[in-house]
C-alpha cells in the first residue's frame, strides 16, 4: 500500500461480505467518486483488497470491474469489462473510484469475500460510514 498510496495511509475498514445463494447481481457503484473537479487524472486516495474465501467462479457471482473507470475521463469510453474469478486467498486490488458490482450468485453455496480499503492519511468516507 505505501508504493501506491504513500507512506502515510491507514486501514480505514475491513468488514466481510457474502453474497447469498440466489443473490442478484449488485448495481454499478464506485464506492467513492472523484473527490475534485479538476481536468487531470489525479492518483487514488483509497484502495481496497477483496480476499475471496471461496474459489471465485462464474456461477458464484464474482465481483465485475469496468475497466480504467477510475479515470474520470473513462467514464464515457466503451465498456471493458473484467471479471474477478481467482481461487480462494487470491488478493484483488482495486481503486475505490472504479465502477463495479458483485455478480449474481447462481450457485447453491455463499460466497463470502473479506475486505480491507486503505486510504490516505488526509482522507476520510464520509459516504459509507
Amino acid at each position: 500500500m505505501r508504493a501506491l498510496l504513500g507512506p502515510k495511509n491507514y486501514l480505514e475498514k475491513a468488514g466481510l461480505l457474502v453474497s447469498h445463494p440466489g443473490a442478484e447481481a449488485q448495481r454499478w457503484h464506485m464506492d467513492t467518486p472523484h473527490l475534485f473537479s479538476v481536468g487531470s487524472h489525479l492518483p487514488p486516495h483509497s484502495l481496497t483488497v477483496f480476499v475471496p474465501l471461496v474459489d471465485l467462479v462464474p456461477s458464484n457471482g464474482p465481483t465485475e470491474f469496468q475497466l480504467a473507470t477510475h479515470i474520470k475521463a473513462n467514464l464515457v469510453a466503451p465498456l471493458r469489462l473484467s471479471t474477478a474469478c481467482c481461487p480462494a486467498g487470491s488478493l484483488v486490488f482495486y481503486d475505490v473510484r472504479t465502477m463495479h458490482r458483485g455478480g449474481p450468485n447462481a450457485s447453491d453455496a455463499e460466497r463470502p469475500v473479506v475486505y480491507l480499503t486503505f486510504s490516505r492519511q488526509w482522507y476520510r468516507d464520509t459516504l459509507n460510514p
